[in-house]
């Protein structure tokens, strides 16, 4: 089993390295981004009526521009922390059936050994039965 978790690097699975200048990156378009939105929104900064079913509010439209890339946001957030707690689980699945194969395939070893030697025995017992002369090991 350790052989498999060093050969696949189940356990001890590292970062990338480049990874957190990736992250810095995407932050600094996010501010760019944010910025951007900023500027758009006071430059927009005209009042306007916001009409529901069950009434209409006078608003600044910059609040109104601001306000939908803040609820974007968090809609993109929960879509991402979603998607990431979805991965976890499926890892977790695959790592109990690796851990449920890895222990029927040290059975299967375990059971054609055992057959192995069974069969060695045997054939050793009916060329013993038949006079048959048995290879004898020299080497050591």
């Amino acid at each position: 089993m350790e052989d498999f978790e060093k050969k696949y690097r189940i356990n001890n699975i590292k970062p990338k390295k480049n990874r957190g200048s990736f992250m810095q990156l995407v932050l600094v378009f996010a501010l760019i981004f944010a910025l951007l939105v900023a500027i758009f929104a006071i430059s927009n900064a005209n009042e306007v009526v916001i009409r529901f079913p069950w009434g209409n509010y006078p608003i600044s439209q910059a609040l109104v521009i601001l306000g939908s890339a803040a609820i974007g946001s968090v809609v993109v957030l929960m879509l991402g922390v979603f998607s990431q707690v979805k991965s976890k689980i499926k890892m977790w699945e695959y790592q109990g059936k690796i851990k449920k194969l890895e222990k029927e395939l040290k059975e299967v070893k375990e059971q054609y050994e055992t057959v192995k030697k069974a069969m060695e025995a045997q054939n050793a017992e009916d060329m013993h039965d038949e006079g048959i002369p048995q290879e004898t090991d020299t080497s050591s």
